[in-house]
């Protein structure tokens, strides 16, 4: 009895001290991640980018103490020893750590709650993008304007690109709605009415403007519809999601500028097939990423010179620069996570996930962690069937997560 006791205090104690160190890890790694996407990061003596580094150190030193912490049965113990090495190989190769963090998050997220993770997020976003705003009007940092293919003038308001200040603003309101459990309600829609005017009038943002129209639809669907139709849409996004990564895979290998399908889909999405295209030219797909630090990847495309890499096909860019084969595992991982949430009681806690599946073709920050913190999802679901295989309880009617 004495030893049962004994067990049942370690394992609340370790389980209290893990989420807690958790939740540091994430608040460190994603406002230092956000941070990077500000023209504060223009401001040498802030050091922005050594403590975005250092920041990376931080976070994923944490979360291998989470794993130490915490027990594991053998098959799930060599699962994370395996992920853990064709990370570390890929990071070893191209220098790129987002994805071996993003695989520590989520093996190390037993017991974290999708709420708390979202208001975290939430207001980190808030304190970030309202300080960069303020701090672009006032003139202390840089608030870039470029014309559209229209001659409009897309403002940044302080953050790196136009696009980026609308990445961030969708991830506000994805946030939000994880942080209210997905509800529809007449305030709620006021939240998103902002952030649609912020991409659209403000970023002129195209494709995150309509990505959070398909959102605002999807929550409405899943709101208001009995649940065998929300498990069809949510199996529908989830071959969405396999669709859009091999023809992404498609576009970026057989792109041809004087096909009049390829070019309208690349006019239409600002030249996004180009440039995948192009780098894939020059550096090819390894097995486990490349490293662009090492080579020029400026690129000239209808008069602007882009001095960093710019993939905004979140399928593409990991490819290239994680490598195929941490790649396909993560896509996969991503794909049955999906098809298999669709049983799920509790959807918004996948919510994340989903819309970021289909805002991936066109927004290559949408498997970043930071923003797509929901892929603590896919660890949630592998322990649920594994209970449901065992016969311990139903497929996801745990609440552990919420």
């Amino acid at each position: 009895m004495d030893i049962l006791i004994r067990n049942h205090l370690y394992k609340s104690i370790t389980s209290s001290s893990s989420s807690n160190i958790f939740y540091v890890a994430f608040f460190i790694y994603s406002f230092s991640s956000v941070l990077q996407l500000t023209n504060f990061v223009n401001l040498s003596y802030l050091h922005l980018d050594f403590i975005y580094q250092v920041a990376r150190i931080v976070a994923a030193l944490l979360l291998i103490f989470i794993l130490f912490l915490r027990r594991y049965p053998y098959d799930e113990f060599f699962l994370i020893v395996a992920l853990g090495v064709v990370c570390l190989i890929s990071v070893i190769q191209s220098g790129y750590w987002d994805l071996m963090i993003s695989f520590l998050f989520i093996f190390s997220s037993n017991g974290i709650k999708i709420s708390r993770l979202s208001k975290i997020a939430f207001f980190e976003y808030l304190f970030i993008f309202i300080g960069t705003a303020v701090a672009s009007k006032i003139g202390f940092i840089q608030d870039i304007k470029n014309p559209d293919a229209k001659g409009q003038i897309k403002e940044s308001l302080g953050f790196t690109h136009p696009n980026t200040l609308a990445a961030v603003a969708f991830a506000l309101c994805c946030s939000y709605a994880i942080m209210n459990m997905g509800r529809m309600l007449k305030k709620d829609l006021i939240i998103y009415a902002i952030g649609f005017y912020i991409c659209w009038s403000i970023a002129k943002s195209r494709t995150s403007a309509l990505t959070l129209i398909i959102f605002v639809i999807f929550m409405y669907v899943c709101n208001n519809s009995q649940k065998i139709l929300r498990m069809h849409v949510i199996k529908l996004i989830a071959f969405i999601f396999l669709f859009l990564v091999f023809f992404s895979i498609i576009c970026m290998i057989f792109f041809d500028p004087n096909s009049l399908f390829f070019k309208c889909i690349n006019d239409a999405l600002s030249g996004r097939l180009e440039f995948s295209h192009h780098y894939y030219e020059l550096y090819g797909i390894h097995p486990f990423g490349f490293n662009f630090d090492n080579v020029d990847v400026s690129y000239v495309y209808l008069g602007a010179n882009y001095k960093k890499l710019v993939i905004d096909n979140a399928f593409c860019f990991l490819l290239l620069q994680a490598g195929w084969i941490p790649s396909l595992i993560f896509f996969y991982l991503y794909f049955m996570t999906l098809l298999k949430s669709s049983k799920c009681k509790d959807s918004y806690i996948f919510l994340g996930m989903m819309i970021y599946a289909i805002a991936s073709y066109t927004e290559g920050y949408s498997l970043w962690f930071s923003f797509n913190y929901s892929m603590i999802g896919m660890y949630y679901l592998y322990k649920q069937n594994r209970k449901f295989q065992i016969g311990q309880q139903d497929l996801c009617t745990s609440s552990s997560v919420i």
